[in-house]
This record gives structure tokens, C-alpha cells and sequence, in this order.
């Protein structure tokens, strides 16, 4: 969740000031918002570490098992469309001519602001939910975003593309990796 705040908040900044900072700017501010984080964090306490309770086995059989091998490939290529759909949008949409760069960053904003959207939904209204029922659902809105981002002629379909694709890819890594 915290990864798509972020992920909203960037191209949010570029959309909304970026017509007085340069992009440089921007992002320098944000980097050293992140410094000065980072910084604080030095000086956190945390609690000390545990011990597991179970030793360090050299034993790697597991990584033959089919179930592991499918959820290695599934989050292989989740995160691929997922990485492909942040970092293609804006140009997609700007050399179609379907919208202007500044409008393509609050596309690339929908899109996030769906994954957050899911990821918040999905530890919470949907716990009840069949996990094997939500990937199916994540499947289906991920297949109804492409779908919406064909129509290129309607910004409102496309924008609703964008966040249906950004629901739909969020599903993978809360799901398998919590699994």
C-alpha cells in the first residue's frame, strides 16, 4: 500500500507543479524528503531480534515444488505487466495523441490510485474472499483495463482502463506472497 502511495504521489507532484519546478526539482525535493527519513530513522529505537526457533537448513528441495515454481512465474510476469503499465503509460498515451502529458500523469495516477485501491481492499473487505476467487477477479479487471485502454478515442474509458489494469495487478503479490 505504502509503494502506491508513493507510486500516486510522484506523478500527482509532476501533474500538479510541474509547470513551476522542473522535474529535476521534483524529484530532488522528494529524494531528499527521503534523506531526511531516512536520516530520522537512524535514531528510531526498534526491539531487538528474536530467535526463529527453527535452524538455518541447507536443505533447498522446496524450491522444486510445483506450487512454488507457479507463483515464482505468476509474480515474474505480474510484475512485469505491472512495471510495463507504470513505466509506458504516459508514453502510450501521449505519442497516440490520446491526451497530453500532464493529463497522462493523472492517467498513471488512476492507475496507481486502482492498485492502492484493491491492495487496501483486498487486507480488508475481501479477507473472506477465496483467494483463488480474487485472482480471478484480478484477472478480469486487469483484462477489462487493456480493454479500456484500446478505446483511445473516450478519456473516460481509458482512464477507467487504467484504474480497472492497476486493480488488477495488485492482487498478485498480497495474495501469493502472503500464501
Amino acid at each position: 500500500v505504502f509503494f502506491s502511495v508513493g507510486a500516486v504521489g510522484m506523478p500527482l507532484l509532476l501533474g500538479l507543479i510541474g509547470h513551476y519546478f522542473s522535474p529535476f526539482q521534483i524529484v530532488g525535493g522528494i529524494g531528499y524528503l527521503g534523506l531526511f527519513i531516512g536520516i530520522w530513522y537512524l535514531f528510531v529505537p526498534f526491539p531487538g531480534a528474536r530467535s526463529a526457533g527453527e535452524p538455518l537448513s541447507l536443505d533447498f528441495s522446496f524450491l522444486l515444488h510445483p506450487l512454488l515454481i507457479f507463483i515464482a512465474l505468476y509474480l515474474f510476469f505480474q510484475s512485469s505487466i505491472e512495471g510495463s503499465i507504470n513505466n509506458w503509460t504516459t508514453t502510450f498515451l501521449t505519442q497516440r495523441g490520446v491526451m497530453a502529458e500532464s493529463e497522462a500523469l493523472f492517467g498513471l495516477s488512476i492507475h496507481m490510485i486502482g492498485m492502492t485501491i484493491m491492495r487496501v481492499l483486498t487486507g480488508s473487505v475481501f479477507r473472506a474472499v477465496s483467494k483463488v476467487k480474487l485472482l480471478w477477479i484480478g484477472f478480469g479487471l486487469l483484462f477489462l483495463g487493456i480493454f479500456g485502454l484500446q478505446a483511445q478515442e473516450l478519456k473516460v474509458l481509458v482512464w477507467a482502463g487504467l484504474f480497472c489494469a492497476g486493480g488488477g495487478v495488485a492482487l498478485g503479490f498480497p495474495l501469493l506472497l502472503g500464501f
